[in-house]
C-alpha cells in the first residue's frame, strides 16, 4: 500500500492536476501530472464506475497500480502529483506481476518521471 502522504484524496487535487497538469495517453491507461511544490510525489487512479461495474473489479485494478507505484516509487522523480486513469481494456490483457514494466513503466519514461539514473 502506497503511504498516506503519497496519495492524493482530495477531489480538488484531482481536478487540478487533470485540468491544468501534462498527459501522456496510452492504450490502456492514460496518465496526468503535474508539479505540486512538495519533497515527494502524489498519486491517484481514477476508474469508471460505467466501464468497471463492480466494486471487486474496481478494487483489484486499483490494487495493482498502487502495489506497482508502490515497489517502485524510488525510481520516480518526487515534487509531481500523477493521476493513473484506467480504460475499459486494461483487464482484456490480464496484467501479471510485471505490471508497472508492461503499463506505467514506458509512460512514466515518456512523461520525463523516471530518476535519471534509472532512465
Amino acid at each position: 500500500m502506497i503511504f498516506k502522504k503519497n496519495r492524493l484524496i482530495k477531489k480538488a487535487d484531482f481536478q487540478r492536476v487533470i485540468s491544468k497538469g501534462k498527459n501522456l495517453p496510452g492504450n490502456e491507461i492514460k496518465i496526468f501530472w503535474l508539479e505540486n511544490q512538495l519533497a515527494y510525489s502524489r498519486f491517484g487512479i481514477v476508474l469508471a464506475r460505467k466501464v468497471f461495474p463492480t466494486a471487486v473489479l474496481r478494487n483489484r485494478c486499483k490494487r495493482l497500480i498502487r502495489e506497482a507505484i508502490r515497489k517502485n516509487l524510488p525510481m520516480l522523480k518526487t515534487g509531481f502529483d500523477v493521476v493513473v486513469l484506467v480504460r475499459e481494456n486494461f483487464f482484456a490483457l490480464s496484467p501479471k506481476k510485471d505490471f508497472f514494466d508492461q503499463f506505467l513503466l514506458p509512460l512514466f519514461r515518456k512523461a520525463g518521471l523516471l530518476v535519471e539514473s534509472n532512465v
